[in-house]
């Protein structure tokens, strides 16, 4: 299903779609594959993506049909922080007949680019703390077991 969004004005940018891609590749964690073509203006990207929890997606294979749907599907793949960017988001199927969800993002040229990668910092961020947050917990557990992590060698004592 198209959407029909226009994304937000921002300073202007220029990154090569390496550069690009280094980053989509670095902010979401659940990738599977990226595709990228280039356009007069810029470049498209189809992120390819693997659902974060299998039990709280809508399956692949089922269409989206509303708007509402859409930011479900893009939350449950952990890139709702995009959801502007995509055009379209269907289901394609791999090689090995695996079903996955492939988003196709609007044209990024340098007159979004910087508010594209302003996203792409705060889906990096998101997942930082949530790593962050996994560390801690870990820490505290391993406090509460009596083990202290050795700094330096990273063992535990």
């Amino acid at each position: 299903m198209a959407k029909k969004t226009k994304p937000r004005k921002s300073e202007e940018v220029s990154l090569s779609q390496t550069q690009l891609s280094h980053l989509i590749h670095g902010a979401v964690r659940n990738i599977v594959d990226l595709k990228v073509s280039e356009t007069k203006n810029g470049v498209r990207f189809l992120f390819i993506l693997d659902c974060l929890n299998a039990e709280d997606c809508i399956p692949a294979n089922v269409e989206p049909e509303s708007e509402e749907e859409i930011v479900d599907i893009a939350a449950c793949h952990g890139v709702v922080e995009l959801y502007e960017y995509f055009e379209n988001v269907v289901s394609i199927r791999n090689d090995q007949n695996v079903s996955f969800r492939a988003f196709d993002t609007v044209e990024i040229n340098k007159k979004n680019m910087g508010n594209f990668v302003k996203c792409l910092t705060e889906l990096d961020d998101y997942w930082n703390q949530i790593d962050k947050d996994l560390e801690d917990e870990q820490d505290f557990k391993n406090k509460t077991q009596g083990k202290n992590l050795v700094q330096g060698n990273e063992t535990l004592n």
